[in-house]
């Protein structure tokens, strides 16, 4: 008798688990890799050439704080502190460590600096401002699940969400232009911006306090409000998001 001939629901079984074992096993090879935080929380001063913009990958957390002179100061644990990279590019410095690590302990950069012109985040880190910055424009970006909580006064801001992160953003802006690539949100409602250029492209959200234009385009399912009472409102919709106004 011939033997039994494997069927596909069997083969697929078989390849399943092969994909399933692989998987598990770069993950837990990758966190054993990963150096872990030992000791107490420490605070310790880095030093940093001049730079004018942040490039943050990673899940750390960045505190800025408007100041006549750079200052860094980097809390966590000690080991880990040794990991931080302080490379600065074409004035951006990028922050990230030489290996990846674990710990349930703070691991955040305080940074006090004169001025800012570029923020990136990537990865599930935040960028927090602990004062009014005042620029004449300012970039940010955030890829992955990262957030940023902003103060400004500026004359420009060129905001990108790719993935489902958040821009939290308050003062005062000339002209605010902001994309949502995904499901993540910019909340402008707490910037007083005279001209406003939105573009949600997915199921993410804009909202923006606005006081003479918005030009708003929807791909998607997302949604753009504003408040305010701007003179021009120009709308672009394919999907089933819509532009709001609230009360």
């Amino acid at each position: 008798m011939a033997p039994p001939r494997k069927t596909n629901t069997m083969k697929f079984s078989i390849v399943l688990t092969s994909v399933v074992f692989l998987s598990t096993s770069f993950l837990t090879c990758g966190l054993l890799n990963c150096e872990k935080g030992t000791g107490p929380v420490v605070e310790r001063a880095v030093e940093v050439e001049p730079f004018h913009g942040l490039a943050v990958q990673g899940s750390m957390g960045v505190r800025l704080t408007p100041g006549p002179v750079q200052r860094i100061t980097v809390e966590g644990q000690s080991n880990l502190i040794d990991l931080l990279t302080t490379e600065v590019k074409h004035g951006i410095w990028r922050i990230n460590t030489r290996k990846c690590f674990r710990t349930n302990e703070p691991f955040v950069v305080h940074i006090t600096m004169p001025t800012v012109d570029f923020l990136s985040m990537q990865g599930s880190g935040d960028i927090t401002c602990l004062g009014r910055f005042s620029m004449p424009e300012i970039a940010l970006e955030v890829q992955g699940s990262g957030d940023m909580d902003l103060n400004v006064e500026v004359q420009r801001i060129n905001a990108l969400i790719q993935g489902s992160g958040s821009i939290d953003l308050q003062g005062t802006c000339g002209t605010l232009s902001a994309t949502v690539q995904g499901s993540g949100d910019i909340d402008a409602d707490a910037l007083t911006t005279r001209n406003v250029e939105a573009t949600v492209q997915g199921s993410g959200d804009i909202s923006a306090l606005i006081t003479d234009t918005l030009t708003a385009n929807i791909g998607g399912s997302g949604n753009i409000r504003y408040t305010g009472r701007p003179a021009v409102v120009n709308t672009n919709i394919a999907g089933s998001g819509e532009v709001k106004q609230d009360p």
